[in-house]
């Protein structure tokens, strides 16, 4: 091959291995600690995240989407993602970190990815993940599900001490959601004294120690889950003058 096909193979390759950049798309790398970006990005392309470490947004930007190819995106407000929110996971072990009350506005699952939400802290799902790679929930706040979603192939799972996947009010998960609460983490239905539709959460997996958590004074209609599988050894938590009336089938 002669040394000119060589450089249009190399730079073909090149162009195919990497994203593709308009001229408003820009990449905050952070190979290693914690960086943070304060300032507000008026940028209307992409913004991509790269290297294992964790890029800290705080300002309010207005590129199109966040894609976080590697590492930590840490946010406290839904304008720090950009105008619309929009977070695409593309990577391994890649994270989107919530630090403060706010929507998380519209995830896409390229890969499997993680919302890690802070103690104390709720993230809305406002808008169904899309993609069928699973959209993990850790860390000890909650992610709350209050208006009914249109159907997803996401399947969410729910794994750490005190992590909640909180369903409640109009809240409704499609069946290819089908939330997975392990050993310790909870599955809650309505907030305090509020309500939970009927059918709200669909084809859900209550592993053995994982918690099912009826809010103090929700009435849980007979319906509420359908076709659950909660396994020997769960936990059904009810709150103070709350009501569960569903027939349960245990399984191993």
């Amino acid at each position: 091959m002669k040394n000119t096909q060589k450089i249009i193979l190399s730079f073909l390759i090149a162009l195919i291995a990497k994203p593709q950049l308009h001229a408003a798309d820009m990449y905050f790398s952070v190979p290693t600690g914690t960086g943070t970006y304060s300032g507000d990005n008026t940028a209307t392309g992409k913004a991509y995240k790269t290297g294992a470490g964790t890029a800290v947004f705080s300002g309010a930007n207005t590129f199109g989407q966040v894609e976080i190819d590697a590492g930590t995106v840490s946010v406290g407000s839904a304008s720090n993602l950009g105008n619309p929110t929009a977070t695409i996971f593309n990577g391994t072990s890649v994270i989107l970190k919530i630090t403060a009350d706010m929507n998380t506005g519209a995830l896409t699952m390229t890969t499997a990815g993680t919302v890690q939400v802070q103690s104390g802290v709720t993230a809305t799902l406002n808008t169904a993940p899309s993609g069928s790679n699973t959209l993990s929930v850790t860390g000890t706040g909650a992610v709350a599900v209050t208006s009914a979603l249109a159907a997803s192939t996401t399947p969410i799972a729910v794994s750490g001490s005190g992590t909640t996947l909180r369903v409640s009010g109009s809240g409704v998960l499609s069946s290819g959601i089908a939330p997975s609460i392990t050993s310790g983490s909870i599955l809650q239905l309505g907030t305090s004294s509020g309500t939970v539709a009927s059918g709200a959460v669909t084809n859900a997996n209550i592993a053995s120690g994982g918690i099912l958590y009826i809010a103090p004074g929700v009435s849980a209609p007979s319906n509420v889950l359908t076709t659950p599988t909660i396994h020997n050894g769960a936990i059904i938590q009810l709150g103070a003058n709350s009501t569960f009336a569903q027939a349960i089938t245990v399984v191993a």
